[in-house]
């Protein structure tokens, strides 16, 4: 299996970074790596690959932003 890795972000403290791991049978994770002790801890998954991760400092938590494909049917 394959990896893609993408950095998303710094997280506020210097020793973490947000990252996404994107594999070929397409799903998706949020990860966080500290930088001092290497540890990965796994944050978030999914199916399907969507937008970066976005750290909201206010709030000290990330969002995991999702399109969502709607259609629209009429009836009549």
């Amino acid at each position: 299996m394959k990896y893609i890795i993408r950095l998303a972000n710094w997280l506020p403290d210097s020793q973490h970074l947000l990252m996404t791991i994107d594999t070929t049978n397409g799903k998706n994770s949020i990860e966080i790596l500290n930088t001092t002790s290497g540890e990965l801890q796994l944050y978030a998954e999914r199916n399907g690959i969507g937008r970066k991760p976005i750290w909201i400092d206010s709030l000290q938590t990330v969002i995991y932003p999702t399109t969502i494909k709607m259609e629209i049917k009429s009836f009549g």
